[in-house]
Order: C-alpha cells, then structure tokens, then sequence
C-alpha cells in the first residue's frame, strides 16, 4: 500500500497541514479582531443618549406628522418631564 511512499512525499504532506493550520489559525484571528473592532464601531456609533429637549422635539415632529396621536404625545411628554 505504500510502496515507493518516500520522506519527500511525508515533508511534503506535513507542509500541506501546516499551511491548512496556518489558514485557519489566520481566519479565527481576523474573525476575532473584526468582531473587537466592531463592537466598539457600534459603541462609539451609539454615543450618549438623547437630552430631554431632543427627545422632545422628536416627539413634537412625530405629531406634527400626524405619526402619534395627542394623547399619545401627551403621555410621552409627561413622561420625559418627569425623567428630568
């Protein structure tokens, strides 16, 4: 079965998984370098929450567009009032 199976042919098949390993190592790294990077990506991307008098006139706009109803601006206000 494996006549004529040299040295050459061992080095040549260790070379192989080496560079299979190698391939892989180099894989999970970018894989875990990408996913740290991206995390703080969306962190910084997400930054502080909005101030009252943003969310405020958000809910101003909302009702001028006819997205929200009255009460439903009125409870909301009420409700960023008394975050203050």
């Amino acid at each position: 079965m494996f006549q004529g199976f040299i040295g050459w042919h061992a080095l040549i098949i260790l070379g192989v998984l080496v560079l299979f390993a190698a391939v892989a190592v180099g894989v999970l790294l970018l894989i875990r370098c990408a996913a740290k990077s991206g995390n703080s990506a969306a962190l910084e991307r997400a930054g502080s929450p909005p101030g009252a008098g943003e969310r405020l006139d958000r809910l101003e706009r909302l009702r001028s567009e006819a997205r929200i109803t009255d009460a439903e601006y009125a409870a909301k206000r009420a409700e960023i009032l008394r975050g203050l």
